[in-house]
């Protein structure tokens, strides 16, 4: 009888620890890589501007935040990035995040 409730208490202590290991890992907060700069190919696409469109070109480059980008047809630049645009232009498949590294 002893020895039953003693492997009884071994099982629950093991049960208890198991459950604990899952519970703290899967509340571990997942680390985002940091980025600053973006490394992108060159493309093109009209953007609605009152009643017409302008061709805004994104060229081929590595941008990061604020630079200026998306020429106009007369040379000015649309927008600077910011932290949103730039997590925008990672997600798409013309830019690709730059990571830092730490040595």
């Amino acid at each position: 009888m002893m020895e039953l409730q003693i492997k009884s208490i071994k099982f629950i202590n093991f049960f208890i620890v198991i459950t604990f290991f899952i519970m703290t890992s899967a509340c571990e907060d997942k680390i985002e890589p940091t980025y600053e700069c973006v490394d992108c190919i060159e493309y093109s696409y009209l953007q609605s501007y009152g009643d017409t469109s302008i061709l805004l070109t994104l060229s081929n480059n590595i941008y990061c935040i604020g630079d200026s980008a998306w020429a106009t047809p007369n040379n000015n630049f649309w927008t600077k990035i910011d932290e949103d645009l730039l997590t925008l232009m990672s997600e798409s498949s013309y830019c690709q995040a730059i990571e830092d590294s730490i040595n």
